[in-house]
């Protein structure tokens, strides 16, 4: 298990900066167009939540991610008066739609405002000050949630219209994000030496065997015990979670037991 940081961006002309800054060389075109260097990944989803939903299943499968891979959603989205080009980060994202509520860590932020992303199904009708508007930010973190952990999953967005320029222009975007490549790499790098920690610290083996020798887990409840574990070293390396365990009579109860300490920590 190596550090990774795996991209996710609607449109190429986002890509384009990101690309060029990473040196990231292009691996297929299709379903999604994919492009690599040693330790990045980036898929180009296309606008709308189903499709970042489908493209972050495919990247999740064929760049062989972990659960210590960090998610980068970088988009464009829209205010009612913040100035166009200024990078802020989600602290809370919200499915217009489906009225879904997701609420990313906040373990990296660096200097960036944080604030409330609402993502769209359809055009947007009114801008307000307490959020922005966006159409992929829920999709991504829906599926993110699933195949890596909270603290690993982050939505950058720049600000691509407002009140004042009410007119997403799509040829301006490469221009703003390559405006903001330093701040956005700056989260970047601290999430890289975020990942390579917890890759190192890896729940061990042995320890998990303890757990698969005393209980019986089926397929299913072994990859979810291998999360919460990975999940509870990563937010109290120093607990031995088999001795708290050691009184419960089956693996239902071992994994109730680890759910609740981990929302102890929610």
């Amino acid at each position: 298990m190596k550090p990774q940081i795996n991209f996710v961006v609607a449109l190429q002309n986002e890509a384009n900066p990101l690309i060029k800054y990473y040196k990231l060389k292009l691996l297929h075109h299709y379903p999604f167009k994919v492009y690599k260097n040693d330790n990045m990944w980036l898929i180009v989803s296309k606008v709308g939540s189903k499709m970042i939903k489908k493209a972050c299943i495919h990247l999740s499968e064929i760049s062989n991610s972990h659960l210590y891979t960090v998610w980068l959603n970088i988009g464009t989205a829209g205010h009612l008066n913040y100035p166009l080009g200024k990078l802020v980060i989600g602290n809370k994202i919200i499915d217009d739609y489906s009225k879904a509520t997701y609420y990313p860590s906040q373990i990296i932020k660096g200097k960036l405002t944080s604030i409330s992303i609402r993502t769209l199904h359809n055009k947007l009708k009114k801008y307000n000050e307490k959020e922005i508007f966006d159409m992929e930010a829920s999709g991504f973190f829906y599926i993110c949630s699933k195949i890596s952990i909270n603290e690993f999953i982050c939505s950058l967005k720049i600000i691509s219209d407002n009140k004042e320029f009410p007119d997403f222009n799509n040829k301006t975007i490469s221009s703003l994000f390559t405006k903001s490549l330093k701040d956005i790499n700056l989260i970047v790098d601290e999430f890289y030496k975020l990942s390579k920690k917890q890759c190192i610290l890896t729940y061990p083996n042995d320890e998990l065997e303890k757990f698969l020798n005393k209980w019986h887990f089926t397929f299913t409840q072994t990859f979810q015990l291998k999360k919460n574990l990975n999940k509870l070293r990563f937010l109290n390396p120093k607990v031995d979670f088999f001795y708290k365990s050691s009184s419960y009579k089956n693996s239902k109860e071992v994994l109730n037991f680890l759910e609740k300490e981990l929302m102890k920590n929610d």
